[in-house]
C-alpha cells in the first residue's frame, strides 16, 4: 500500500454486476420461498389430517350411535370397528358417551342423548297446514299430557307476569281467562337449567313495543297456551335455545274465527270443529299475530303450534316451524302474509320437542362433540436423533 494511500473502496453495483453472482442472489431466493411453501404445505397437510381424522370419526360415531340406540344400558360399554376407526360407547347419566379413535390421529369424543321415539315430522318443516284427509290430521305433533301435568307453571317462574289489565288496552271486552305477559324487567335473568316446558294457565301476550322482545335462551323451551297467544311485538332469541309457543283448545274455551277482529266471539263467526261456540268469548288455542293498531310486520324468532284458530293482523315472518290445524285468517287485508322461513327448525328424526310426544322406535339423538384441547400438539416432520 502505498503511503497516503487511502482504504479500497468496492462500489455496491459488484454485487450485481456478475452473472455468477446474480445467479446466487436467485438460487438464494428460490430456496428462501421453496422453504416458506414447503413449511406451508406441511401445516395444510396437517390441517387437512385433523379434519379427515375428525370426519371419520364422526362418521363411524354415528354409525356406533345407531347401532346401540335400542341396547339396553346394562349391555355397555359397546365397541365396533367402522373403516380403520375404533369406536367405544358407554352409559353417561341418561345418554352416551362415543370415543371414536382414527389409525394415525387424535381420539375424538361425541355425546349423544337416547330418545324414546322420533319428533313429528312437522317440526322439520318451515310450514305444515292441516288438511282435510284424516291420516294427515293424525300426523300433527300430539301434546305430552302426563309431562304438561308435572310442568312448570308460569307463575312459578320470573319471566311470566298476570296482568289484569292488558287485555282492555286492546279490546274493549277484554278477555274471561287469565292473562299472563313477558315481565319486561325479570326476562334478561334466563330460566333455571331445567326448564324445559311452561304451561301457562290462561291468555298469554306479547307486548307492544319500539323494540324486539329479547328472550336468552340456552336450550330448547315450549311454552304450552291453555288460551290465546297475542303478539304485539317482534320477539327474538339471544342464544342456541328454540322456542316454541303451542296454544291448546280446553274446556274453558274453543278456536273461531274472528272475522270483525274485535277479540270476542260474534253470531255467525264459525268455531274451528264446526261445533256450536262454548265457554269464555275470547275462545282458546287462538294465536293473533299483530294487535289492533300495532306495527306492520313481525319478526317471530319461534315456533308455532295453533290448535285454534291463526289470525293475521299484519304481515309475520317466523323462524320456528308453523304447524296449523287450520289455514290463517286474513284480518289486515291482501298485504298480510305469513313467511314461515325455516330459520329454527329440529332434525325430527335425531330430536325430541320438550312437550309433545314422541313416534317410532327409540333412537340416539344428534352428536354433540365433546371439547378438546384448543391447540393441537405440532408432531416434528423427522424423529429427533438419539443423544449421544
Amino acid at each position: 500500500m502505498k503511503p497516503g494511500a487511502g482504504p479500497v473502496r468496492l462500489p455496491w453495483r459488484w454485487l450485481f454486476d456478475s452473472p455468477l453472482v446474480l445467479a446466487a442472489w436467485a438460487a438464494a431466493a428460490l430456496c428462501c420461498f421453496a422453504a416458506v411453501r414447503f413449511v406451508a404445505a406441511v401445516r395444510a397437510a396437517e390441517r387437512a389430517r385433523q379434519r379427515a381424522g375428525t370426519v371419520l370419526a364422526q362418521v363411524a360415531a354415528e354409525a356406533a350411535a345407531l347401532e346401540v340406540a335400542g341396547v339396553s344400558a346394562r349391555r355397555l360399554p359397546f365397541a365396533m370397528s367402522m373403516g380403520g376407526v375404533q369406536v367405544r360407547v358407554e352409559a353417561a347419566g341418561s345418554g352416551l358417551l362415543l370415543t371414536a379413535n382414527p389409525r394415525g390421529s387424535e381420539a375424538r369424543q361425541f355425546r349423544s342423548a337416547r330418545l324414546p321415539g322420533a319428533a313429528s315430522a312437522a317440526f322439520g318443516e318451515p310450514l305444515t297446514v292441516a288438511r282435510p284427509e284424516p291420516d294427515f290430521a293424525a300426523q300433527l305433533p300430539a301434546i305430552d299430557a302426563a309431562a304438561v301435568a308435572t310442568a312448570w307453571a308460569a307463575e312459578a317462574l320470573p319471566w311470566f307476569r298476570r296482568d289484569v289489565g292488558v287485555a282492555l288496552l286492546h279490546f274493549d271486552a277484554g278477555t274471561e281467562a287469565d292473562d299472563f305477559v313477558f315481565d319486561p324487567g325479570l326476562s334478561q335473568l334466563g330460566l333455571p337449567a331445567t326448564v324445559d316446558l311452561v304451561v301457562v294457565p290462561g291468555n298469554l301476550w306479547v307486548e307492544p313495543g319500539r323494540a324486539p322482545l329479547r328472550l336468552p335462551l340456552e336450550r330448547d323451551l315450549t311454552v304450552v297456551v291453555r288460551g290465546n297467544l297475542y303478539v304485539g311485538r317482534s320477539l327474538a332469541i339471544d342464544g342456541p335455545g328454540r322456542l316454541v309457543f303451542a296454544s291448546t283448545t280446553c274446556a274453558g274455551g274453543a278456536g273461531f274465527v274472528d272475522r270483525d277482529g274485535n277479540g270476542r266471539w260474534s253470531a255467525g263467526e264459525p268455531t274451528c270443529e264446526g261445533l256450536p261456540f262454548r265457554g269464555r268469548h275470547e275462545g282458546a288455542g287462538n294465536v293473533h299475530l299483530g294487535l289492533p293498531g300495532h306495527g306492520p310486520a313481525l319478526e317471530v324468532a319461534a315456533g308455532l303450534v295453533v290448535a285454534g284458530q291463526l289470525h293475521l293482523r299484519c304481515s309475520a315472518r317466523v323462524a320456528g316451524p308453523v304447524v296449523l290445524a287450520h289455514a290463517p285468517h286474513d284480518l289486515a287485508g291482501p298485504p298480510a302474509r305469513l313467511r314461515a322461513t325455516g330459520d329454527r327448525l329440529f332434525v325430527p328424526d335425531r330430536e325430541v320437542v320438550p312437550g309433545f310426544l314422541s313416534e317410532g322406535a327409540p333412537r340416539a339423538g344428534l352428536l354433540l362433540p365433546v371439547p378438546g384441547p384448543s391447540v393441537v400438539a405440532e408432531r416434528p416432520l423427522y424423529p429427533a436423533a438419539p443423544a449421544r
